[in-house]
């Protein structure tokens, strides 16, 4: 999120598109984490919201990025 701040252009794209992967990543491990029942359902559930919530700012960002250009 560093660089796609401080950088322009399609650079700035390609690191947005990149952090929504790694994001995708997390939500995925979560998920699995969740299956597999080691943590508590409550937490896995709350770290799974906050997820979710930085997953919609970033696309916000996205779509805001590909108007611009």
């Amino acid at each position: 999120m560093f660089y796609a701040t401080y950088t322009k252009g399609n650079i700035r794209m390609k690191y947005i598109t990149e952090l929504r992967v790694n994001l995708s990543l997390l939500d995925y491990l979560f998920d699995e984490i969740n299956n597999i029942s080691c943590v508590k359902n409550k937490r896995i559930l709350s770290l799974i919201n906050k997820l979710s919530d930085i997953k919609n700012i970033i696309y916000g960002w996205m779509l805001n990025e590909e108007k611009r250009n």
